[in-house]
């Protein structure tokens, strides 16, 4: 996954964590490897263009 450099390195780490959670919950259909791994980079991907970030271990949304 390619990320700016500019991206927080630790909401990085939580935001693929989180998304990791979400793709393995349970009452998920069974994917391959290659599938669940594009949906990680995208939630990530996703949730850091939606500008998270990582304070004190937890992971955050900007207020609108």
């Amino acid at each position: 996954m390619t990320l700016p450099a500019s991206f927080d390195p630790e909401a990085i780490a939580l935001a693929a964590a989180y998304a990791e959670q979400a793709v393995d919950a349970p009452g998920r259909g069974p994917c391959t490897a290659a599938t669940r791994g594009v949906l990680i980079e995208r939630c990530v991907a996703l949730m850091m263009k939606a500008g998270v970030f990582a304070r004190d271990g937890q992971l955050f949304m900007p207020s609108p």
